[in-house]
């Protein structure tokens, strides 16, 4: 079980994230799929990209086009329990198209440079792809 303390944590860090992208909704075009990321709260790459790119992802084109949505491995919503438990390396990033069909997937946080360019990367291939 999590310290109080991470569980606070967690949930000021949803709050966020959940507040900027409502706030930005209705200047967004509409939602082209979702990113999904895998965290656990033990790794500190999962951290720092809750801490440095999570705040502004909703505020960009990529956010407006793949919100976010952060499964966490210990609580996975119904709907990625399955697949939470199957991934082994955090955070895990999974770009869905609005079918639900995966578009690409990466996997680890080594800063806010190669998170972008593999975003790009995928979100470009999808739209080159009928």
């Amino acid at each position: 079980m999590m310290p109080v303390r991470w569980r606070v944590g967690w949930l000021v860090v949803w709050w966020i994230m959940a507040g900027s992208g409502w706030l930005h909704a209705a200047e967004r075009p509409e939602a082209a799929g979702r990113l999904i990321v895998f965290v656990a709260d033990y790794c500190p790459y999962c951290k720092e990209f809750l801490k440095v790119v999570a705040p502004v992802y909703p505020k960009t084109d990529l956010g407006g086009r793949f919100p976010l949505e952060v499964v966490d491995h210990f609580s996975p919503s119904r709907e990625w329990e399955s697949l939470a438990w199957e991934i082994r390396f955090y955070p895990t990033f999974l770009v869905m198209d609005g079918q639900g069909r995966e578009l690409g997937r990466f996997r680890g946080y080594r800063g806010e440079e190669p998170f972008w360019s593999e975003m790009e990367r995928i979100a470009v291939r999808r739209v080159a792809t009928p």
